[in-house]
């Protein structure tokens, strides 16, 4: 099917890749550091997906016998080549970073959807980092559209959310300073500016009803085992898988993901 772009709401193109697959899936990738240079393409997102479905096809036969869905894998706002966003985000007295926190992100994805899936299709999302809190939320506000939702790696959360929030507008005056006039610094601050719902309000996540599979893994600063194992107790409907180190997650977490879609029925 190839890339094109998706066209929001407010003028911002996205760029979208759909391929066939055996269920309607949405791939959301992670934060760069530079999101100019980040995109779906190079993501451990779509790496995950793609050997998750390569699994499937060699092991499962009814995965074999349909590819009648769609996954979609798509650069979020701020990122690669990404484009259209630039004019709704920034006047010359003010720098309006809402649209990059993980509740505004959420309803892009909501919209990358739409046009891909269609208004009232039900999707599973598989989310990393950024994509798995933006998916979160996704699930949160609109659980009627979900059937199954796969957080990799969720990101700092809550009070570890704060002790890194000023590592991320460093990295945004850096990015500012670097390349004048760019704009590409404003997912950096929404990333400073964003947090998932409080744990103390329970209801919140309870409003999610669909199976959960979070995959988190250790030696990564950036994505804490703590936060999955928070959501884990969080969210009704929850499995949590936990991998070593990333050379492990990358190894085990295709098949995890294939035999766990089978397992609930979603293929």
């Amino acid at each position: 099917m190839g890339e094109s772009f998706v066209h929001l709401a407010d003028g911002t193109e996205l760029p979208v890749e759909n391929t066939s697959s055996p269920l309607d899936i949405i791939i959301g990738h992670g934060l760069g550091s530079d999101p100019s240079q980040k995109s779906h393409t190079n993501d451990i997102s779509s790496a995950l997906w793609k050997d998750a479905q390569e699994y499937l096809l060699n092991a499962n036969e009814n995965s074999r016998r349909s590819q009648s869905g769609t996954a979609v894998l798509y650069t979020a706002r701020g990122h690669s080549r990404s484009r259209g966003w630039e004019q709704n985000e920034v006047s010359d007295d003010n720098v309006n970073d809402v649209p990059f926190r993980w509740p505004a992100l959420s309803e892009d994805m909501v919209e990358v959807a739409n046009e891909c899936l269609g208004d009232t299709s039900q999707f599973t999302i598989l989310g990393q980092s950024m994509g798995a809190a933006s998916a979160l939320y996704l699930s949160i506000d609109h659980p009627d559209r979900v059937n199954a939702l796969i957080l990799a790696r969720p990101p700092r959360a809550w009070e570890r959310r704060a002790e890194i929030a000023s590592v991320f507008v460093a990295e945004a005056n850096e990015l500012q300073l670097n390349e004048p006039g760019s704009r590409r610094f404003l997912p950096l601050l929404g990333a400073a500016h964003t947090d998932l719902p409080p744990r103390s309000d329970k209801d919140i996540y309870r409003r999610i009803q669909c199976p959960v599979l979070i995959l988190s893994h250790g030696e990564d600063v950036a994505h804490p085992l703590e936060t999955g194992q928070y959501l884990s107790e969080l969210l009704p409907k929850t499995r949590l898988e936990l991998a070593a180190n990333e050379d492990e997650a990358r190894l085990e977490w295709p098949k995890i993901i294939g035999d766990w879609l089978a397992d609930e029925n979603l293929i």
